[in-house]
């Protein structure tokens, strides 16, 4: 079952209720909604763009999908509770890395060699 919620004020309510998250976008400049997804422990299912590649480790916490027999392939696999639970907690695991610290320092470190360059 779907169900379409519109605009919400807290996703992370919604999201938590979830069984799995299904993104199988062709572009995102960077998927953050798919790491949004990882924190609330949910299996993801998400096409391979930006962002994703660092993020899914194929069949542990998440699957990349290119179709709809892909979606359907994932989803079969989560319908068993105890291989949906592995599976989130591992994205809740592997998400855990991805701080805004770890983002800021990165762009501190990329800026400073730059200017290392430019003088």
């Amino acid at each position: 079952r779907v169900h379409v919620l519109g605009v919400v004020p807290d996703v992370f309510i919604w999201m938590r209720r979830a069984d799995a998250f299904v993104l199988p976008t062709l572009y995102e400049t960077f998927c953050f909604a798919a790491y949004e997804a990882a924190k609330c422990s949910l299996p993801l299912l998400v096409g391979r763009v930006d962002g994703t590649e660092s993020l899914i480790e194929e069949g542990v916490n998440g699957w990349f999908v290119d179709s709809s027999a892909d979606i359907a392939l994932a989803l079969n696999l989560l319908c068993d509770p105890s291989t949906r639970e592995r599976v989130g907690k591992a994205a809740g695991a592997r998400v855990e890395e991805f701080t805004w610290a770890r983002f800021v320092d990165g762009y501190v470190a990329l800026y400073e060699s730059l200017l290392d360059r430019r003088l």
